[in-house]
């Protein structure tokens, strides 16, 4: 049975300012700015820090180590 992992999850906006424009009805509008590739890494890599560290308890292998 599949029940043991299901949770409730509250998703509350981060942001007043585009959470007014849902309820004003806007059509169209981007809350996102287009982020940079550095931006893009860091937050890649710490998505990925987030998933090993706290869901799967592995640990990515040190690229300074010599083998």
């Amino acid at each position: 049975s599949l029940k043991y992992w299901r949770f409730r999850m509250f998703m509350l906006p981060l942001h007043n300012a585009p959470a007014r424009k849902i309820l004003d009805g806007t059509q169209h509008f981007d809350i996102y700015n287009p982020m940079s590739s550095t931006e893009q890494c860091l937050l890649t890599d710490g998505f990925l820090r987030f998933i090993e560290g706290w869901l799967n308890k592995i640990r990515r292998p040190n690229p300074n180590k010599n083998w």
